[in-house]
């Protein structure tokens, strides 16, 4: 019981110290002078002593394309405070000579604004002849198509792979080859990507040479992850555009130089996206696909009984970092564990998807002596070797010593009550008066501590019923799940109108941790067969099942796309949302 408070009143000031942080936003970029088509680093950054830290909508920019650039994030748990930073990094382009501002960036959250300050901008115009952007170079381009030389602009699109497994990386690339100047912004669609996780990257701008001729190339690059096997067409992409050619002996002359709007689309691509094998399936795969390392350290090696440390699990390498599961942590007997927080940082400079996802966890111990925390494993398919490999790290010892302790026994007590005969003056009352006498005081006396023997009967009841929660996990989850599950939703309801990605995102965890909680499993790295499997279980009907698979993956997929969703497509997933975890209610 005394660890119990110990661990409750923990938990309390650290809800209290969360919920009155404040935050600190701001934005730098790495230069202030630039030409045209040139590429600026934007980097908003984001902390605060709180768990969730919500995402900064970045809007559109007058005369700036803009393209996320990844980001990152860092969590500490010190003395009980947590401290939480994350790092937004953006590319933008100018699109026109001049001067210009970055206007503020605002951020909402509990109930406060926060702004960022206003940036300068000088443009100056395009250096042509060097092409002033990133990877400026010239290539040799040799090609079969005799006709692309004729032409003063096309497109082009491909693939690095034709053939991949269920969620290993692919990369989808957009050629625009030109020898014309645009009369306007051209406006880019990309393809839907269905069927596909999907990660843009900025631009970069080349000069190139087909049969002799000069060519301005520019490439946009989208990573992709297969979320399915089978064949999987991309769609075309198209570029609307106004042209002026500058070519005297150009055939097109004639029409373009009155800028003439045109149309230009790409091929489709057809992908073939294999299953990962069953053979030598390790049991704890949970769908990770790349090429990982893995290491666990905490933030401290010396500690005191009911004096948290911080366990950091860190899964690093090529891959689908932002989906990768929890690692299953081994059982560990003499810690009380609480709740696993996430964080991943993104990097997209090395042409590949790359970067790490950290899980902390906060380890109560709960009896003195030298604990070993024991390697964890993590699994994943490797498409490379075309194998499973599994990956440890290594063990971690804490020498935990005896904490303070205190007294949190309650006596309860009633004070004793006496009668006496004051005077002898009434001895003349018959004695059975006094024997009524006496009675009555003691219904009196009975009827004063009967509320407080109450009270007493239901505090050791109440308390007896929170030691049995507190002792048993499973049933104190299992009855808090709907609780929390309504907290992510009236969460979603307060994101709806400013951050469709944190909107989604608590929709996402509403499900997962209702789920979870119902089961007495982590909501993280709850992977869709094993929600399958114990819906089966408990005879959760098919349709039900469906459409709480189809709310989750539309929330994972809305959390990271590039594309702003419909306020009543939003105003339904909440909707659906309530109505799934009050149907699952009845069943798990």
């Amino acid at each position: 019981m005394k660890k119990t408070i110990i661990a409750t009143l923990f938990i309390l000031f650290s809800f209290l110290s969360y919920a009155t942080a404040e935050l600190k936003v701001s934005a730098a970029v790495d230069k202030t002078s630039v030409a045209v088509g040139e590429e600026i680093l934007l980097t908003i950054d984001i902390s605060g002593q709180s768990v969730n830290i919500p995402s900064i909508e970045v809007p559109s920019i007058a005369n700036f394309s803009i393209y996320s650039s990844g980001r990152s994030q860092s969590m500490s748990f010190v003395n009980g405070q947590v401290s939480n930073s994350i790092s937004f990094r953006y590319v933008i382009i100018p699109n026109a000579q001049g001067k210009f501002t970055i206007p503020a960036l605002n951020l909402k959250y509990d109930g406060k604004t926060y702004s960022t300050q206003n940036i300068e901008i000088s443009v100056s115009a395009s250096q042509k002849a060097s092409v002033a952007s990133v990877n400026q170079s010239v290539n040799k381009v040799t090609t079969q198509d005799a006709t692309l030389s004729d032409k003063a602009i096309f497109v082009k699109a491909s693939t690095d792979k034709s053939s991949v497994y269920v969620n290993e990386q692919l990369t989808y690339y957009f050629h625009l080859y030109r020898r014309v100047d645009f009369l306007n912004q051209p406006q880019f669609a990309p393809p839907g990507f269905s069927g596909f996780w999907s990660e843009s990257y900025p631009p970069t701008n080349n000069m190139t040479e087909i049969n002799g001729r000069q060519y301005m190339l520019s490439e946009l690059k989208f990573v992709l992850f297969p979320t399915s096997p089978g064949k999987i067409t991309i769609d075309p992409s198209t570029l609307q555009c106004q042209i002026a050619s500058n070519n005297p002996d150009d055939f097109f002359d004639g029409f373009f130089t009155m800028g003439k709007p045109i149309t230009l689309r790409t091929n489709s691509i057809t992908i073939n996206v294999y299953p990962l094998p069953n053979k030598d399936k390790p049991a704890n795969f949970s769908g990770a696909v790349g090429q990982y390392e893995i290491q666990a350290q905490s933030d401290k090696s010396n500690t005191k009984t009911n004096d948290p440390v911080t366990l950091s699990i860190i899964v690093s390498g090529s891959g689908n970092i932002k989906t990768l599961p929890e690692p299953q942590m081994p059982q560990l007997m003499e810690f009380r564990k609480f709740d696993t927080a996430s964080t991943y940082d993104i990097n997209k400079s090395a042409g590949k998807f790359t970067g790490s996802k950290t899980f902390k966890t906060l380890l109560s111990p709960q009896s003195s002596r030298t604990k070993t925390i024991p390697a964890i494993e993590f699994s994943y398919f490797d498409p490379q070797s075309k194998s499973y490999k599994k990956i440890y790290s290594k063990p971690i010892s804490i020498n935990v010593m005896q904490g303070t302790t205190a007294n949190t026994t309650t006596n309860f007590s009633f004070a004793s009550s006496e009668v006496k005969l004051l005077n002898s003056d009434i001895r003349y009352i018959k004695d059975t008066f006094t024997h009524v006498k006496n009675y009555s005081l003691k219904n009196i006396l009975l009827i004063i501590n009967l509320p407080a023997f109450i009270l007493l009967i239901l505090s050791l009841i109440f308390a007896t019923r929170a030691r049995s929660l507190q002792e048993n996990v499973h049933l104190s989850r299992k009855l808090g799940a709907s609780s929390k599950a309504k907290k992510y939703l009236k969460e979603a309801s307060k994101l709806f109108e400013h951050n469709h990605s944190g909107f989604y995102s608590a929709l996402s965890r509403a499900l997962r941790n209702f789920i979870a909680d119902k089961l007495n499993i982590s909501a993280e790295g709850l992977t869709t067969k094993e929600i399958s499997a114990t819906f089966k279980k408990h005879k959760v009907p098919l349709e039900l099942a469906n459409k709480t698979f189809e709310l989750i993956a539309e929330c994972d997929f809305a959390c990271f796309a590039p594309y702003t969703p419909q306020k009543t497509q939003m105003q339904d997933a909440l909707k659906s949302a309530q109505l799934i975890i009050n149907s699952l209610e009845k069943f798990l």
